[in-house]
């Protein structure tokens, strides 16, 4: 007879997939100006980052601010990717949030160089939210949504009711 060789248990887990905690901030940020300005998650289709001699199997998503008001416009925040380990997980940042969070603090984290530019890297769940906090706080990302914000409401006093 032939034994079973998997040792595996695949019970609940707390684990949250780090698209997860992004399009739960997209909630907040919806909710937080009455859904005159959104953020979305959605699959990236292309591999920004340098093979570095895995298989090609990431998950890659981008990470932007629209608003329903500009359907023809969208300002990406980041691409994020990582594998089926989540972690490390890269992400490539707008150029001016680049800048910026590294100012913050004299950032800690890890600036890396890919082919198509520089990336971060996270290399667990903790520091992927500590950077996202200073992603989303930026000044830069603060400005966007206050100038979509007031289109989104320029455009909504034009509308008849």
């Amino acid at each position: 007879m032939i034994e079973n060789m998997w040792r595996i248990d695949i019970g609940a887990t707390s684990k949250v997939l780090p698209n997860e905690i992004v399009e739960a901030q997209c909630e907040f940020l919806k909710k937080a100006t009455g859904g005159n300005v959104t953020a979305k998650v959605s699959e990236y289709q292309g591999n920004i980052f340098a093979d570095e001699g895995g298989f090609g199997n990431n998950f890659t998503f981008e990470f932007f601010i629209t608003s329903p008001y500009l359907p023809n416009y969208k300002f990406r925040v980041f691409i994020m990717q990582y594998d089926v380990g989540f972690y490390p997980l890269k992400l490539q940042l707008e150029h001016d949030i680049t800048t910026e969070v590294l100012e913050i603090k004299g950032y800690e984290m890890r600036l890396m160089f890919a082919e198509h530019g520089e990336y971060f890297s996270c290399q667990c769940e903790e520091e992927f939210k500590r950077t996202l906090s200073d992603i989303l706080n930026s000044q830069r990302v603060n400005m966007v949504i206050e100038n979509i914000n007031l289109i989104a409401l320029r455009e909504d006093e034009k509308m008849p009711f």
